[in-house]
């Protein structure tokens, strides 16, 4: 587009930047982390329901920690944040094993058994018992995991799937 009055304008010469270098040494080293190494070994562990049960009743879940290895664990615990739908009555441990109930703050429940130790080989049992909600749907499933660990072992998770009756009945014709 050229102007009514004349010629457009000569654009002015456009300069280039000059170029920067910056050239920074950086002496100092940065600081490696240590982290404790991996215990050697992991602890077993295996839960099972006593029974088939169904809303509003009583079942107990059995847990069985074992040491394979050719050292003891120390201060081994076992940790269950029960779900929604199953509430806390007793707990029991074999071997010298003490158990614990924790409320946390969103208010669900930790079931806990702790041993100070188990033995290279040995094995440990406990069992919790447990009331399923009345309120319990038809059909549900209840997942439940638990975990067991050492100070001197890896930690290793079980869990257990508790099925409520079904909604509708199969029909086996």
């Amino acid at each position: 587009v050229i102007p009514a009055n004349g010629p457009p304008p000569t654009p002015e010469p456009v300069s280039e930047p000059e170029a920067v270098t910056e050239t920074k040494h950086v002496t100092d080293t940065i600081p490696v982390r240590e982290t404790d190494p991996m215990p050697a070994f992991t602890l077993e562990l295996s839960m099972a329901q006593s029974s088939f049960s169904w809303q509003g009743q009583e079942m107990d879940l059995q847990y069985v920690i074992t040491n394979p290895s050719d050292e003891d664990a120390l201060n081994v615990e076992l940790r269950n944040e029960l779900p929604a739908l199953l509430s806390y009555i007793d707990a029991a441990a074999g071997d010298s094993g003490k158990p614990t109930e924790l409320t946390l703050a969103n208010g669900s429940t930790v079931i806990g058994i702790e041993w100070p130790l188990l033995a290279a080989g040995q094995r440990v049992t406990g069992t919790i018992t447990l009331l399923i909600s009345a309120d319990a749907p038809n059909g549900a499933v209840i997942q439940n995991i638990a975990v067991a660990g050492a100070d001197n072992a890896q930690s290793v998770s079980a869990g257990i799937n508790i099925g409520m009756p079904p909604a509708i009945l199969p029909d086996f014709r």
